[in-house]
């Protein structure tokens, strides 16, 4: 994959751009033009009319920090690419229609944003194209954000094809580590229009993003696989990693060693793997995309005890998206509540383990569910009870944003809302799939977080799949003692799994003998990670 190199532009007035253009043309193809609304971000740049009639003799592609790019799209002639903020897109349709015959759309993220977001555009819309932030947009001169490399591997892992560029702090030595990242085009702004001689500074970034390149390469030939054979259907649940306090009324040992909880969840996807092969029928995407919260919830953040399901003191942990129970089912079983072997008879006649949860039936479930949208109505009324009579234990309830169509939903939280329920904590899985399609397009949800704080509710939005930030968030919530608090989990429908990631046909549909063959290889795969690292220490150790 070749690197290019393209000169970004951030100024106020046509007479500005057109002399940057004019420094710039003679050492590049592309020219980078940033617009800003000082409404999506903190400034505000050259207007439309600064974009008619643009110098020829090279490309341009203009970076939308705006709040409704498809308005500003559709009043600018021209072959142009345009790369959107996933932030700001309400619907896809309209930008589509607000281009010009021959213009491309790519996409753009800031850094906090979780990358999990871009993946439905980029498998249901064929974007080619994705812009990482590489600093905090708004301003040119700030510092380049090294974490933001994750993000850059993550894409580059999944779609090696995909076009990454990075845009922020970008110059000689920086530029090397983005393209060793997995970035192919480097947007500089500083490190090209402050330097001395343009045409030098240009090459320079464009040799250092190139040994970065080359380094990524090297690296990913020098990747082979373990030698163990790959895992088959009929190998059992992979044994716990935990042992059970026996102390009645105090609850499982809590684990702390993130690479733990990892290993932990991918225990409990592989389990649903198994579960939803041997059933022949369920809903593997949602269960997969909640694995990480599971196992945030049941091995850090709730006090229970799996040798006492009833005792009185425990947090309560309500599933509102009831047909995502295989997710909580080997979560429990992983915690001790019931033998896992039982997992493997979810779905059949006569099991415990139905494909709705049964509060009477099986221990560790607080809730019936079936109906979406009843899970938050049911939480309030038991956080409801437990301030009233004075007690410590705490509500979480796991539910769906699809759910949200559902009025009820709303009502539940204004109730929650009304009565300062600080004990109360739901959790949303935010994964932009419903059965019918994506949420967006079904019935818009967005803005989400507004919605909830003007409901009077305390809001965190978090990564789904970074389990520190899952319990961090959860943490956070103790602390808000006058008001409900919602978390967006921002996920990945069938997480870890190659097929089946944003695919809206993986809600309720179970993995033959070769998918189930190659979601588990998948998970094995992203389980050496944890154990070369647990490798490492060791030795290190």
């Amino acid at each position: 994959m070749k690197v290019e190199v393209i000169p970004a532009i951030l100024v106020k007035s046509r007479e500005e751009l057109l002399s940057q253009i004019e420094k710039v043309k003679d050492s590049v193809t592309t020219v980078h033009i940033d617009i800003m609304d000082n409404v999506f971000v903190p400034n505000n740049t050259i207007g439309l009319e600064s974009l008619i009639n643009l110098p020829s003799g090279v490309l341009y592609e203009i970076h939308w920090m705006v709040k409704d790019p498809e308005n500003w799209i559709s009043r600018i002639p021209g072959k142009h690419n345009h790369l959107v903020h996933v932030e700001t897109i309400s619907d896809w349709s309209k930008l589509e229609k607000a281009l010009t015959p021959g213009g491309k759309i790519g996409l753009a993220i800031n850094p906090p944003t979780p990358v999990e977001k871009l993946f439905p555009y980029i498998i249901e819309k064929g974007v080619k194209q994705v812009l990482i932030m590489t600093v905090n947009p708004g301003f040119s001169g700030q510092k380049y954000i090294a974490e933001v490399e994750t993000k850059i591997q993550a894409l580059r892992s999944k779609f090696p094809n995909l076009e990454i560029e990075v845009d922020g702090g970008i110059n000689r030595e920086t530029s090397e580590r983005a393209s060793e990242a997995g970035a192919n085009i480097l947007a500089a702004s500083s490190a090209i229009f402050m330097a001395k001689n343009i045409p030098e500074a240009v090459q320079n970034i464009y040799e250092s993003g190139s040994r970065g390149i080359n380094k990524s390469q090297s690296g990913r030939e020098k990747m082979t696989a373990e030698d163990s054979a790959p895992k088959l259907i009929s190998e059992p649940p992979k044994q716990t990693l935990l042992e059970i306090n026996p102390s009645v009324g105090v609850g499982t040992v809590k684990i702390f060693d993130l690479k733990k909880l990892y290993l932990l969840s991918n225990n409990i996807r592989q389990s649903i793997v198994k579960m939803l092969h041997a059933a022949k029928s369920g809903h593997p995407a949602g269960a997969m995309g909640l694995a990480d919260v599971f196992t945030a919830l049941y091995f850090n953040v709730l006090n229970h005890d799996p040798k006492n399901p009833n005792w009185e003191g425990r947090d309560r942990c309500v599933l509102s998206n009831g047909h995502v129970c295989p997710g909580l089912y080997a979560t429990l079983a992983e915690a001790g509540y019931f033998p896992k072997e039982e997992l493997m008879t979810l779905r059949k006649l006569g099991s415990r383990l139905q494909g709705h949860p049964h509060r009477e039936t099986l221990p560790g479930i607080e809730n019936s569910s079936g109906p979406l949208g009843q899970g938050l109505s049911i939480a309030v009324g038991m956080a409801l009870v437990a301030k009233r009579e004075k007690k410590s234990w705490r509500v979480y309830c796991v539910c769906s944003d699809g759910e949200h169509n559902e009025g009820q939903v709303w009502e539940a939280a204004l109730l929650a809302s009304k009565f300062k329920l600080g004990n109360l904590v739901a959790i949303m899985d935010r994964n932009n799939i419903q059965i019918d399609g994506f949420t967006e397009d079904v019935l818009p949800l967005e803005p989400l977080e507004e919605k909830y704080r003007a409901f009077g509710w305390h809001v965190i939005n978090i990564d789904g799949h970074n389990i520190q930030q899952i319990i961090s968030a959860c943490n956070e919530s103790k602390s808000i003692i006058d008001k409900p608090t919602m978390i967006i989990a921002h996920t990945v429908p069938g997480k870890d799994i190659s097929f089946m990631e944003f695919i809206t046909e993986w809600h309720g549909k179970s993995p033959g003998d070769k998918e189930a063959i190659t979601a588990l290889e998948d998970l094995e795969e992203q389980r050496k990670f944890y154990r070369d690292e647990e490798k490492e220490q060791t030795n290190t150790d």
